[in-house]
């Protein structure tokens, strides 16, 4: 789903087969939205066909289902998963329909909340064995908060992703300065 891809990239200007899913309800555009530049002006819109086909394909497959299914219940899930969950989200934000999009708005909501109660009630779940596993807990951590701005900005707007995350983060970096070896580099 990475549109930088080199076969995304290479196949810019190749057209994909026709089949009868193109009549059906469409779940992505193979357009992204025009991102709006510093001075005001939107720039031009990317095409990228094949990554468009493939969002729709993973849709009609209830793909967008099963991938909203996981994130409501993300206690089931390790931090390195979860991470692996929502960095293709963050990556098709501009492609896949506005209305799809705001599915995953409950869904990115119920992991914040559960990763806020992770860091205030159940630290040692992150901790784990040792410095290095617990080093790994808050690597990944870091990642899906990352990705979860992303993605997030693309549902509700950058301002309240913003706040909604930033608060989450700075619980995790509050934990993180409780330990004594915290970036000892």
């Amino acid at each position: 789903f990475d549109k930088t891809s080199q076969y995304h990239q290479k196949n810019k200007d190749s057209s994909v087969p026709a089949s009868k899913q193109d009549l059906e309800v469409q779940y992505a555009s193979s357009s992204s939205r025009s991102l709006s530049t510093d001075q005001g002006n939107s720039s031009p819109a990317d095409t990228f066909p094949w990554l468009g086909y493939l969002l729709n394909y993973f849709g009609h497959a209830c793909g967008f289902d099963i991938f909203q299914q996981a994130l409501r219940d993300p206690e089931k899930l390790s931090l390195q998963l979860l991470e692996a969950l929502i960095q293709p989200l963050c990556k098709v934000t501009e492609f896949v329909d506005e209305a799809i999009l705001q599915q995953f708005q409950e869904p990115c909501e119920v992991v914040l909340k559960y990763i806020s109660d992770l860091l205030e009630n159940k630290v040692e779940v992150l901790n784990g064995d040792s410095s290095r596993s617990r080093d790994a807990s808050y690597g990944s951590l870091s990642q899906v908060l990352r990705h979860l701005l992303v993605a997030y900005a693309g549902i509700v707007g950058i301002v309240k992703a913003e706040l909604t995350v930033s608060s989450v983060q700075r619980l995790m970096i509050q934990r993180m300065r409780s330990y004594d070896a915290f970036n000892m580099q």
